[in-house]
């Protein structure tokens, strides 16, 4: 049988269809409205993985329930590796935000495609979920980097990174951030 499955895992063609993206929006008071602000695509780490799969075996205190927010003047930036951990945010003041409500799941209609995740926090000022965010030491911070992350049984663990670049979204704005992962069957 191990035989079989040798070949079978040399022969097949693994699908790699797990994609995320993150939208941050901004509401204006004045106007009434949201306006999308930022756009991108992250990067899934390898301890994202491992989360994944943790999450299919069922293991309790799996599942993603926090963002990293890290925001500075003046603190460099690193584009996103596939091999970052919550350490890529030790450079940058952080704010550890829960997420608002549970994650949202928006299924296909058809064909299995873009079956879709979404994580979302809300930040209101300065406070973000309930978590107050520093004022920091630059007399203006902005938001620099976004991590999504279970923080369970195993420590923190970090599931996706982005680095917002160009960076120039403040902190202290009322914003909503969607992190949606989407996984695809083809």
């Amino acid at each position: 049988m191990l035989k079989n499955m040798n070949n079978f895992s040399q022969n097949y063609t693994l699908n790699h269809a797990a994609k995320g993206r993150v939208r941050i929006w901004s509401h204006s008071a004045e106007k009434g409205f949201e306006r999308l602000i930022y756009d991108a695509p992250n990067m899934i780490t390898y301890t994202g993985a491992r989360i994944a799969a943790q999450c299919l075996a069922g293991v309790a205190g799996s599942s993603i329930n926090q963002m990293y927010i890290g925001y500075g003047s003046d603190n460099p930036v690193t584009t996103p590796a596939i091999t970052d951990t919550c350490a890529s945010f030790n450079a940058l003041e952080t704010a550890i935000v829960p997420l608002s409500f549970s994650p949202t799941f928006g299924n296909s209609t058809s064909s299995y495609i873009n079956n879709e995740v979404f994580f979302t926090v809300f930040l209101t000022g300065t406070v973000g979920s309930g978590a107050p965010l520093n004022q920091g030491t630059g007399a203006i911070n902005t938001i620099n980097m976004l991590g999504l992350v279970n923080n369970g049984p195993y420590g923190p663990l970090l599931f996706s990174r982005i680095a917002v670049t160009p960076s120039g979204i403040l902190y202290n704005q009322n914003l909503a951030i969607s992190w949606g992962i989407t996984f695809t069957a083809s």
